[in-house]
């Protein structure tokens, strides 16, 4: 756990016995912790000191059970996460939280992401635990879906996701509703094996920055590569008169003695019927041989693919695109499908 954290925790006790103090022994921790507050000439950080306490012990309860939470009124659920390459043995990992605007009764926000990893040893007595992932952030909630992302070793884990309204005032911050989400998440390791993909991210559209991008603007959006913001696609339904777009890398393929890979790419789009499927189209091949491979290439970041196509030939129904990757160079082949309707 960062030390940040571990002065906020202490703060966060020292709020839990003021609290107690007034509203009698007896109280319970739910109660407490719906009651606690700032001190009334609170400044900015001190409230966002309160804010990082009350959700670090919201989900230290409800890990514990030993006390009870408070009740949860905000509904937040986990629409869908992506996979992506972030170094050796890290993958980053952007995701979307659809959190109910109106029953937080707010735009701003105050949201802790935890991520413990399952196969951890137990913290050893006296100290403070230490987390894969421990993140708070104070983003806008302008609509009902929010993007956030961990960066994180392959593995299996717990992760929980807490927010309430922002403590702009001492007013703001008493009895706020919350809201929580526990979620099982197994991170993949692209190191682990043969040439593969990460996760095929559908796009609606994109924007080129004008530079490179400020940590506000990746924040907000995790879709940002390079300079290129890419608004991720979450619905699988399209519009006849629109276009899917994707994109991918390529990891883990095999090179010659000059570092160069020799990679096909092929995209073949089916029907979906009662009967199965059948081949409806297919779109050009991607190639990455040593001669279209500059010198110096770092293949090891991966190979990146960006492809669409228009849907005006493609009549209502239910579509799946197979993305077949072939590392000629290993005789390896790995398989991506994308189902998808068209209305």
């Amino acid at each position: 756990m960062p030390k940040y954290f571990r002065q906020v925790l202490g703060f966060a006790f020292a709020l839990s016995l003021s609290t107690a103090a007034t509203a009698g022994a007896q109280q319970e921790q739910a109660d407490l912790l719906l009651n606690a507050q700032p001190p009334q000439d609170a400044s900015a950080e001190q409230l966002e000191q309160f804010d990082t306490a009350v959700l670090v012990t919201l989900v230290d309860q409800v890990v514990s059970q030993v006390q009870p939470a408070p009740p949860l009124t905000v509904p937040v659920e986990w629409l869908a996460e992506d996979f992506l390459r972030a170094g050796e043995s890290l993958t980053y990992m952007p995701f979307a939280l659809s959190i109910d605007q109106a029953a937080l009764g707010a735009d701003d926000m105050a949201i802790y992401i935890r991520a413990v990893d399952k196969n951890a040893p137990p913290t050893p007595e006296g100290e403070a635990p230490t987390y894969a992932w421990d993140s708070i952030r104070y983003p806008q909630l302008t609509a009902d879906t929010l993007m956030r992302t961990m960066t994180l070793p392959p593995g299996e884990y717990d992760v929980f996701v807490a927010v309430k309204r922002r403590s702009l005032d001492v007013e703001s911050a008493v009895s706020p509703p919350f809201g929580l989400l526990r979620r099982d998440l197994t991170v993949v390791d692209f190191d682990a094996g043969p040439v593969t993909t990460g996760s095929v991210i559908r796009f609606s559209n994109f924007e080129q920055l004008a530079g490179p991008p400020t940590d506000e603007q990746v924040d907000a959006n995790p879709y940002i590569f390079g300079t290129n913001a890419f608004e991720r696609q979450w619905s699988t339904e399209y519009s006849q008169a629109g276009e899917i777009g994707f994109l991918f890398w390529v990891y883990g393929a095999d090179t010659d003695r000059a570092g160069k890979p020799d990679v096909n790419v092929e995209f073949m789009f089916e029907r979906v019927t009662a009967a199965g499927t059948e081949e409806f189209v297919r779109m050009e091949p991607v190639e990455f041989t040593p001669d279209n491979i500059p010198d110096g290439f770092p293949v090891g970041d991966g190979l990146f693919v960006a492809n669409g196509a228009p849907l005006q030939t493609f009549e209502p129904g239910e579509y799946r695109l197979e993305i077949t990757v072939t590392d000629r160079a290993a005789d390896e082949t790995a398989v991506q499908t994308v189902d998808f309707t068209v209305q």
